[in-house]
């Protein structure tokens, strides 16, 4: 069932059919989430949108800088917090709205996240039940929450799950 809101929809093909602000992949719980956590709008939109990340949005990172295992190019879901981009230094990041998939549905764009790239990284907790991932060569590492605090103190968890993570796997995350 599709669910039709000025601002809001609901489609099982979305974020396994979780409310999601229109036209992205951005669960509308992650964003009345870190809103509650303190984040203004501004805030919240640099967390969930690359552009303006860069100028608005700063943090020191206080942990050991290291060199991952493998240089690994990664698909963030447009579920997942863009800060967490800088805290994963030495892979290749991109997310599905800088390849122009915003509205891609789940099977489609595993497809084509599979030609481009190594590892898929979502907080999607049902995309493992709802697609068929047997013959997937695209490494998933799902995330347990899209709360940017949570991820953002979790960091080295994720970092640590992609720097080991193998093709073809599918790996659930918990913090």
């Amino acid at each position: 069932m599709k669910t039709e809101l000025p601002l809001i929809e609901v489609d099982p093909e979305i974020m396994s059919g979780a409310p999601v602000i229109r036209g992205t992949r951005v669960p509308v719980e992650a964003l009345f989430g870190n809103l509650a956590d303190g984040l203004s709008l501004d805030d919240s939109s640099i967390v969930f949108r690359p552009c303006a990340a860069k100028t608005r949005w700063r943090f020191s990172l206080r942990r050991e800088r290291r060199r991952p295992l493998r240089l690994l190019e990664v698909l963030f879901d447009e579920c997942v917090p863009r800060g967490l981009r800088g805290l994963l230094p030495g892979h290749v990041i991109k997310t599905t709205p800088e390849m122009g998939w915003r509205q891609v549905r789940n099977s489609a764009l595993l497809a084509r996240a599979e030609l481009a790239f190594d590892a898929f990284l979502t907080s999607d907790k049902n995309l493992g039940y709802q697609q068929n991932l047997v013959e997937r060569r695209i490494a998933i590492v799902v995330l347990p929450t899209n709360i940017w605090r949570l991820i953002r103190s979790n960091a080295s968890t994720v970092a640590a799950a992609l720097d080991r993570v193998q093709p073809g796997e599918f790996r659930v995350l918990s913090f």
